[in-house]
């Protein structure tokens, strides 16, 4: 792994730029960095890691209308790497609002685990 500049993502009609405030690293990050896992996860190397993450909204897509520039967020893109870095960008679905009472770091932590629950469709929203 080695620390690098990489350009601000593109951002594509139903996507999200975030800037990073708190990303976890796990140590799973280096079965990737070695190959171990490439048989059952599809990526290519190099790669940004890192994809639990709390953030905040700098811009959206055209036909993004579920956030706005400032809110903030989390998330846990499937599939998808690079919160790792000072300015992200994912689809919109993979972002989550963060309740005011949860600090950047505990969202951050708990990306997956919190994510469950609103993708599950035995639960309903109240």
């Amino acid at each position: 792994m080695r620390l690098g500049e990489v350009p601000e993502p593109d951002l594509r009609e139903r996507d999200v730029l975030v800037q990073v405030n708190c990303a976890i690293v796990n140590p799973f990050y280096a079965k990737i960095r070695n190959g171990e896992l490439k048989a059952i996860l599809p990526y290519r190397l190099p790669l940004i890691l890192g994809n639990d993450v709390a953030e905040v909204v700098v811009r959206v897509g055209p036909k993004v209308r579920t956030f706005k520039p400032g809110d903030e967020v989390y998330a846990r893109p499937n599939q998808t790497y690079s919160a790792l870095t000072e300015r992200s960008g994912w689809t919109a679905g993979a972002v989550r609002p963060c309740a005011a009472p949860i600090c950047a770091r505990v969202a951050a932590a708990s990306g997956l685990q919190n994510l469950i629950p609103t993708r599950s469709p035995s639960v309903q929203r109240t």
